[in-house]
C-alpha cells in the first residue's frame, strides 16, 4: 500500500472517530439537559462532564455544568466552568453576569464588580448588570458607586424603579452618620 493511501486511511479513520466522539458528546449533553430540567443536578453534572471529555471545545456543556454546579452551591466549580466557557466565548455578556452572580454569593465583591463591568461593556443596555454591580458595590461599602449603578439601571429600564428605589434608600441609610 502506498504511503499516500495509508495517510488517507489514517485521516479518514481519525475523522470518523472525531465525528463519533462529537455525536456521543451531543447525546450526553442532551441527557444532561434532561436531567437538569428534572432537578437531577448531580446526574446532569456527570453527563455534562462526559460531554466535555468527548469534546473539550463544547462551550455550552461548560456553561450548563456551571449552572448545575451553581444550583448545588458548588460555587468554586461553577466559577471554574463559567471561566472556561468565557475562555471559549469571550464576548458573551451573560456568562460574565452568571460568574459575577456566583462571586457575589461568595462575597467576592471585587471579582463580581469586574465581571459585571465586563458584562456591561459587552451589553451596555442590560439593566440587571447595573443592579447586580450595585449590589456588589454596596457589599463592598462603595455606597456612592452602588447608588450610581442603581440609578443607571432605572435610566435604562424605568420599570425597575419600584424594585430599585428601595435599594437606593437602603444604601442612603447606610451613608447617614
Amino acid at each position: 500500500m502506498s504511503k499516500l493511501k495509508t495517510l488517507c486511511l489514517a485521516i479518514t479513520a481519525s475523522l470518523l472517530l472525531a465525528i463519533s466522539g462529537w455525536a456521543q458528546a451531543a447525546d450526553f449533553f442532551k441527557s444532561g439537559n434532561t436531567k437538569f430540567r428534572k432537578g437531577d443536578y448531580d446526574g446532569a453534572i456527570a453527563d455534562y462532564t462526559k460531554a466535555i471529555e468527548l469534546n473539550p471545545q463544547n462551550a455550552d456543556a461548560f456553561y450548563n455544568r456551571g449552572v448545575a454546579k451553581e444550583r448545588r452551591r458548588d460555587y468554586d466549580g461553577a466559577i471554574a466552568d463559567y471561566s472556561k466557557y468565557i475562555e471559549l466565548n469571550p464576548r458573551d455578556a451573560d456568562a460574565f453576569d452568571k460568574r459575577g452572580w456566583v462571586k457575589l454569593q461568595k462575597r467576592d465583591y471585587d471579582g463580581a464588580i469586574v465581571d459585571y463591568t465586563k458584562a456591561s461593556e459587552l451589553n451596555p443596555k442590560w439593566e440587571y448588570f447595573y443592579v447586580n454591580r450595585g449590589e456588589s458595590k454596596n457589599g463592598k461599602g462603595d455606597y456612592d458607586g452602588a447608588i450610581a449603578d442603581y440609578t443607571r439601571a432605572i435610566e435604562l429600564y424605568p420599570g425597575l424603579k419600584e424594585k430599585v428605589l428601595p435599594l437606593i434608600e437602603k444604601v442612603r441609610q447606610q451613608l447617614k452618620p
